[in-house]
Parts: C-alpha cells; sequence; structure tokens
C-alpha cells in the first residue's frame, strides 16, 4: 500500500490515500508468477502531471472523456474503469483490528 501511495506520487505528481484494496491480480509473462495488488485510491492533493520518462501524459477522465480517446487504453485499466464507471467495483477496506497493527491489513 505504502509503494502504491509512493508511486502515485512519484509518477503522477498525486498525493493519494487508499480506500481499499479492490483485489489480487496474477500478471502474465514476462512477469509469470508475479501479483499485482489493486486499490482504489482518492485524490488529496496536486495535479496529475508526469513526474518521470515512464510517463507521456497524467490526467482526469471524464465518463465521456474516456469514450473519445482514439488510441489504444491498457486493458486491465480499462476493464476496471469501466467497472468503476459502473459502480460495479466492491473495496475491501483496511481492518484497524488486525494484531499486526499494518495499515495495509485487509483481511
Amino acid at each position: 500500500m505504502t509503494a502504491a501511495i509512493r508511486e502515485t506520487t512519484e509518477e503522477a505528481g498525486i498525493i493519494a490515500e487508499v480506500d481499499g484494496l479492490l483485489g489480487v491480480q496474477e500478471l502474465p509473462a514476462p512477469w509469470s508468477g508475479w501479483l499485482g495488488l489493486i486499490y482504489l485510491c482518492r485524490h488529496i492533493s496536486g495535479d496529475p502531471e508526469p513526474q518521470d520518462p515512464e510517463m507521456d501524459a497524467a490526467r482526469y477522465f471524464t465518463k465521456t472523456n474516456l469514450a473519445e480517446i482514439d488510441e489504444p487504453i491498457e486493458p486491465l485499466s480499462a476493464w476496471l474503469v469501466a467497472r468503476f464507471y459502473n459502480d460495479d467495483l466492491k473495496v475491501i477496506p483496511a481492518n484497524p483490528s488486525n494484531p499486526l497493527q499494518s495499515r495495509g491489513s485487509f483481511l
């Protein structure tokens, strides 16, 4: 969870807060065997702007804006965004009763 917040700041200049875990995704080749943790985050501050060469653009889109994009969107991202706009995401919130007292406990 800490890495997700850090990456959001480092790559897009956004300060975000994690609302919960959306899920775990096994990644395809060449990352076979790796897992991606997918979090729903909330914007706290900052304007989206590329912060390093890994990104060529950063901005927020409305559902209408997304439909007007005429270039490919990474398939998992497109699927998650569609589910978000259709209110079809289930968030696992952090559980403060976990005895390990970790902010990233989603059990």
